[in-house]
């Protein structure tokens, strides 16, 4: 007999009878399967629920676009994941309902490896119990569980406007680099303002010169957004030293979307006439 642990969300996504249904067919086969409900009144819930999932042998986690914001959920998959390293269980099990997405950080840090299977329906049910039967029970599945989908390079927010469970690095965005123009976490500079007021004025040369990462081509973001904005023609002349910088200064001006490339040259976008050249120095 296994001791299993079942983990979900009770509001929406139909979990609590899915969870309910899983609990019958555990027991049916002879398991022991926890839920949190029918608990004594006075009962130290958050204490139950902790010695329950310490004692288990699986935990059966519902995963769906609400329970992995819940903090609940998140809890008590970083409980199972901290008694597994210690005490090697429970196993977690995880099961995707009618949610094929990414999982927030801390979810995924702890079973975004791992195989799942899948609930859309309660049509769903007999497959479903079937798999998770068959990895208590150590058989091999009659359908194999999906392999976990790739893990995302960005950080993800749930589809409610409540804050995250935890905090998710990869939210975070390196500083560096040139600013759009219509970026807003661009902050204006003194320069910034002198450079599109030149804009507005036609047959004006200007020269960017300045050290490494001091905002040139930031400014020059701003200055050619700005002659698109008064419709200036603008040509540009680009004097540098290495190959690797004029690539990477091009490459930044077409993502702001004020070059692109024609026949092999980054021009700007409403340019005249535009030419390279490398200083011989």
């Amino acid at each position: 007999m296994a001791r299993i642990f079942i983990s979900y969300h009770r509001k929406g996504d139909q979990q609590q009878g899915l969870a309910l249904r899983l609990v019958s067919a555990f027991t049916a086969r002879g398991h022991r399967a926890f839920i949190d409900v029918g608990m004594p009144v006075g009962t130290d819930w958050a204490q139950q629920i902790r010695a329950e999932l310490v004692s288990s042998d699986f935990c059966v986690v519902l995963l769906s676009e609400t329970s992995i914001a819940r903090e609940m959920v998140q809890a008590e998959v970083r409980i199972a994941r901290q008694a597994q390293r210690e005490n090697g269980r429970p196993r977690i099990l995880p099961v995707r309902v009618r949610y094929p997405g990414a999982l927030d950080y801390e979810l995924e840090a702890y079973i975004g490896r791992l195989n799942y299977s899948t609930w859309d329906s309660p049509a769903d049910d007999a497959a479903l119990i079937s798999s998770l039967l068959a990895a208590i029970d150590g058989h091999e599945p009659t359908a194999p569980p999906v392999p976990p989908a790739p893990a995302p390079t960005t950080g993800i927010r749930p589809a409610s406007s409540a804050p995250t469970p935890s905090a998710d690095p990869r939210i975070r965005v390196a500083p560096g680099g040139t600013v759009a123009p219509d970026d807003p976490l661009c902050i204006a500079r003194e320069f910034d303002a002198r450079v599109r007021l030149l804009a507005s004025i036609p047959g004006q040369s200007i020269v960017f010169k300045a050290p490494r990462q001091r905002g040139k081509s930031t400014a020059l973001c701003q200055y050619m957004a700005a002659c698109q904005s008064f419709n200036r023609p603008v040509a540009m002349q680009q004097i540098i030293q290495q190959r690797t910088a004029e690539a990477n200064l091009s490459r930044r001006l077409e993502a702001a979307g004020l070059v692109r490339e024609r026949d092999g040259v980054y021009v700007p976008s409403n340019l005249v006439y535009a030419r390279f050249f490398r200083s011989a120095r």
